[in-house]
């Protein structure tokens, strides 16, 4: 099991090294801004929890972030997804058939915070970043 778990850890090193991976991320943040504008009776998941789905796909996008980006501090990497968030929700408040949430947005913090700590765990890197890099 083990060697399961390394191999995998290694896998993703690789792939904080390579531009595509990137471009993926960014396409996916894109397709989860564009999801969340759509009307509401036109949404797949109308059965599934909604804050169970905001935690969900913060963890995955933030981890995606955090791995394609390593050099990158955590801190301004959760910084983006928080404003990723804050964008999404704003923009929702001007729809009329969206609203804005702060339990939305504080569900996307619980999200970021999850892949936070499951990126330190398989990347196996310090809690917090001693980098200062804060460079778009």
């Amino acid at each position: 099991m083990q060697n399961l778990v390394d191999n995998f850890r290694q896998r993703l090193h690789l792939l904080g090294d390579t531009r595509w991976a990137a471009w993926l991320v960014y396409a996916l943040l894109a397709a989860g801004y564009v999801s969340a504008i759509v009307p509401v009776e036109y949404t797949p998941v109308a059965t599934i929890n909604d804050k169970l789905v905001h935690i969900t796909a913060f963890i995955g996008l933030y981890s995606l972030l955090r791995i394609t980006h390593p050099r990158r501090s955590v801190l301004v990497l959760a910084g983006y997804m928080l404003a990723y968030g804050l964008a999404v929700e704003i923009h929702q408040w001007f729809l009329p058939y969206r609203s804005f949430s702060i339990a939305d947005l504080l569900a996307d913090a619980l999200g970021i915070v999850i892949g936070f700590y499951l990126t330190q765990w398989l990347l196996k890197t310090s809690p917090i970043s001693s980098r200062t890099d804060t460079s778009a």
